[in-house]
Parts: structure tokens; C-alpha cells; sequence
């Protein structure tokens, strides 16, 4: 056998593990995607050519090993594979090296694609000496907030940064002159009218970005706050246009030569959201925030912070720019009805779920288990006073009632809903 073809183990939702035979060079299009309980691939050392979308999807899988004769990997052979936490190359092929897990082409002026799951998955620098970022390199790491770019770096390839929503903030260095196809998009479709704000800072010539005729611009479906040299004369109003079509709405911000530029940084946050306006500007210049709770939540905190931890003032819901990038840190509370209760609960695996139980004993709880299933007591005193929340499977640590008089029992799936039966009380 020499070929895998096309969609030949294509959603095989129990496949867990593959050793491939030697004579097999090619594995096509398709071949593996979503076969989402496949944890373990073994490559034959005949392998040439990896296909289109051949692994994709593939939610399990958490390391790949790249065999010596293996010299064709398809751009989204392993696209959005959530697992994934790094690559390894045999010493000996030509083609392909890794570096701390990343894979790399064989003189690592290229970085070719970035596991989403590589530790600790929010943060990279690229390292100095590389040229280019791959076609779809980065697509889909959804978690990462902040990607350093190095100085010599001249082309980031097409969707390159696709879908990454939580980079928020990109300086691109001085030696970039290009940047491809939807390098930083945000929805494949272009129908998604919240996509989030991202601010970037240029440091020289604008950038090519392809013929408009039949690509879309690098930022499209973005808002964008854009820094960029005023005093530099590649940077014309047509240029402007060019770069940011496609784009929902620009902010643009013209730097001199010891403008101090400051940065906006907003982590994502459970419950609501919010924006800034600009997402970058200079010092002293007014930035707005525009909050918007989910239905059932409110406002709980605001807080903006500069570099040092210095908290900046924050009046009518703006502020003034400080000589320094900020942080602005959001937290929302449940609105409760009169004589409720609502907290969040620490998993073992050191995830928050926000709960809620009403004057009533009506349970709500926001939130993803790591399980199948689970039993949460609402706990009670003697008078009827809400004690607390407590775990009662064998997952958890604390699992004590004994200052409870009374249970209410709740038997909650994975995604924390109700399953029969909905409620048992005890000790009432």
C-alpha cells in the first residue's frame, strides 16, 4: 500500500491509535479529519506527502513525530488539532526541523506551524532568523494573547493568525514587507459583526498585501486601532485604504519620533464584555470603555492598570492614557432576586464555575465539568438559612456536609445541566 486516500478514515469517531505501514508515501486529503478520540499516529519512514485537511480536526492527538523522508506537509494537515503540543523531527530529514516543539523548515528561517496546545499556550516569540510565518501557522490558537515578532521578519503568509482572538495587540517590525491574505481574520465567512478589536503598531513601510481583486485584505471582519509613522511617505491615505479593505472599522493613530505609544490590553472575561476606543494611543490622549454585561449579569469590578500595577483613574467610563501600556480587567456578578445566593466554586483542576441558587432553592451554574457527570448539594441549616454548595462525588475534596441539616441534591451533566432526577432533598 502506498496511498491513503481521500477521506478514507474520515470522522472514524473511535479510532484511537494508527500505526501506518512502511511503503506508505502518501496520506490524502482528508484522510484522518475529525477523528476526534485518535490520540497516537505512528508515521512510516517511507512517508513523503501529507495532504490537504488530512489530520485536521483530529481533537485528541497530542504530538506528531515528523519521519526522515517526510518532505510535504500541506498547510492544515493538523489544522485546529486542540490538542496538539508539539512536533518532533527526525534528525535526518531534509525538509523540516523542530524547535522547543514548533516545526520549523530545515534552515528555520520559516516557522511552518505552531501547536495550539504548546505550554503554556498564551504567549510565543518567534525566534531571531526567521523570515517568514507559514500560511495558516498560528490558525486557530484562540488562547494566545501575545505573539512577539523578530526583527529581520519579512512575510507573514496567508490567515496566518486566523481566528486568533485573544491577540489583541501585534507590533510588526520595521523589516515587514509583506502581509498576505487575511493574515489576521477573525471569522471565515465575514459575517461575524463582533469580532474582536486588535491594535497593531507598524514600524516601517506599509506592507503589500496582494491584489484586491481576488483576496481579501489582512485584516478583514477586524476593528482595528492601526499605529503607524506619520513622517513616513509609503503611508499614504490610499496606501491606508488599501491595507485595512475589508476591515470593519479603523482607528488610525500617526506616531513621530519620540511619541510615547501607549498599548491596550483587555483579557477576555467570563459574563460580558468590554471594549476600548482606541486600542492604542498616545500618551495623554482620552481612551472610552464600553461595557456590555450578558443578560442576567452586571458589572461587579473595573479596573485599568499600567504596566508597574499602578491603577489608573477611571471616570464615566474613560480615562486618560498614561505613559505606559494598560491593562483593563472586567469582572461581572449574577443580578440575584431578593434573598438568593450566587459565588463561584474552585474545580480540583483549578477552574471557577460561577453558581447560583435562588430564595426558592432553584440551582443555576455557568460552567464546563471535566466528567460526565456530578452531584452538587445545595446545603441547609436548621432554620432553612442557605449554608453553601458542596460536591458530593468522589472527583472532589470537599465533600463535607456535616454543617448541613438539609440537602438539595442536584445531578448535573458535563455541561452542568440537569438530568433526571432534577432535585432529591434530604434531611427535610
Amino acid at each position: 500500500m502506498t496511498t491513503i486516500g481521500r477521506e478514507a478514515f474520515r470522522e472514524c469517531k473511535n479510532l484511537t491509535d494508527v500505526t501506518l505501514p512502511e511503503g506508505l508515501t502518501t496520506i490524502g486529503d482528508y484522510a484522518f479529519y475529525i477523528c476526534p478520540a485518535l490520540t497516537n499516529v505512528t508515521l512510516p519512514e517511507s512517508l513523503t506527502t501529507i495532504d490537504h485537511m488530512a489530520f485536521s480536526c483530529c481533537d485528541a492527538l497530542t504530538t506528531v513525530t515528523i519521519p526522515e523522508n517526510l518532505t510535504t506537509i500541506d498547510d492544515r494537515a493538523f489544522y485546529n488539532c486542540r490538542a496538539l503540543t508539539s512536533f518532533a523531527v527526525a534528525a535526518d530529514n531534509p525538509a523540516y526541523t523542530a524547535v522547543d516543539g514548533v516545526l520549523f523548515n530545515k534552515d528555520k528561517t520559516t516557522l511552518v506551524l505552531y501547536p495550539m496546545a504548546k505550554p503554556p499556550r498564551t504567549t510565543y516569540n518567534v525566534p531571531d532568523g526567521v523570515t517568514t510565518i507559514g500560511d495558516n501557522a498560528f490558525g486557530e490558537c484562540d488562547v494566545l494573547t501575545n505573539v512577539t515578532l523578530p526583527d529581520g521578519l519579512t512575510t507573514i503568509g496567508d490567515w496566518a493568525f486566523y481566528n486568533c482572538d485573544a491577540l489583541t495587540n501585534v507590533t510588526f517590525p520595521a523589516s515587514l514587507t509583506t502581509l498576505s491574505e487575511n493574515a489576521f481574520d477573525d471569522e471565515w465567512y465575514g459575517e461575524n459583526d463582533q469580532a474582536e478589536m486588535i491594535s497593531v503598531r507598524f514600524l516601517g513601510d506599509v506592507p503589500q498585501t496582494g491584489d484586491a481583486s481576488y483576496v481579501n485584505g489582512p485584516f478583514a471582519n477586524r476593528t482595528l486601532t492601526i499605529c503607524y509613522p506619520k513622517e513616513n511617505d509609503t503611508w499614504t491615505d490610499e496606501a491606508k485604504a488599501y491595507l485595512t479593505r475589508d476591515a470593519l472599522d479603523v482607528t488610525w493613530v500617526g506616531v513621530r519620533p519620540g511619541d510615547e505609544v501607549c498599548m491596550v490590553t483587555v483579557p477576555s472575561t467570563r459574563h460580558g464584555k468590554v471594549t476600548v476606543t482606541p486600542r492604542a494611543a498616545l500618551a495623554g490622549t482620552q481612551a472610552t470603555l464600553t461595557v456590555t454585561p450578558d443578560e442576567g449579569y452586571e458589572l461587579d469590578r473595573l479596573i485599568v492598570t499600567q504596566a508597574d500595577g499602578t491603577e489608573v483613574a477611571v471616570t464615566d467610563n474613560t480615562f486618560t492614557m498614561p505613559a505606559s501600556d494598560v491593562t483593563v480587567v472586567a469582572t461581572f456578578k449574577r443580578i440575584m432576586p431578593s434573598g438568593g445566593k450566587s459565588g463561584t466554586m474552585v474545580e480540583p483542576t483549578g477552574q471557577s464555575l460561577d453558581w447560583a441558587v435562588t430564595e426558592t432553592g432553584q440551582l443555576s451554574i455557568d460552567g464546563e465539568l471535566d466528567r460526565d457527570e456530578a452531584v452538587l448539594a445545595a446545603c441547609y441549616d436548621q432554620t432553612g438559612r442557605f449554608v453553601g454548595l458542596r460536591w458530593l462525588d468522589a472527583q472532589h475534596t470537599n465533600a463535607q456536609v456535616d454543617q448541613a441539616d438539609s440537602l438539595r441534591l442536584f445531578w448535573l451533566d458535563a455541561k452542568l445541566r440537569p438530568i433526571a432526577p432534577k432535585t432529591t432533598v434530604w434531611g427535610e
